[in-house]
């Protein structure tokens, strides 16, 4: 729900414009009603990137984990 800027793209071609885009800016919709996202689902959002792209190096999707190349600054605080 969180992701839907990038849910069409393939796991190699998002960057980490990308990333920092979806974790900053996320939102759902519940019906006609945006609902932007808390600081902690913020940081789960990060948090599932990460674990995703750890899974993506591994598999030999992609080369970096882009996800690790920045840390959650204050601003969400």
């Amino acid at each position: 729900k969180y992701c839907h800027e990038i849910h069409d793209m393939c796991v190699r071609d998002v960057r980490l414009r990308h990333i920092k885009y979806v974790v900053y800016n996320s939102y759902k919709m519940d019906g006609d009603v945006r609902v932007d996202t808390t600081a902690n689902i913020k940081m789960r959002i990060k948090s599932m990137f990460n674990r995703l792209y750890d899974w993506a190096v591994e598999h030999e999707y992609v080369e970096d984990n882009y996800a690790r190349k920045f840390s959650m600054s204050k601003e969400l605080e």
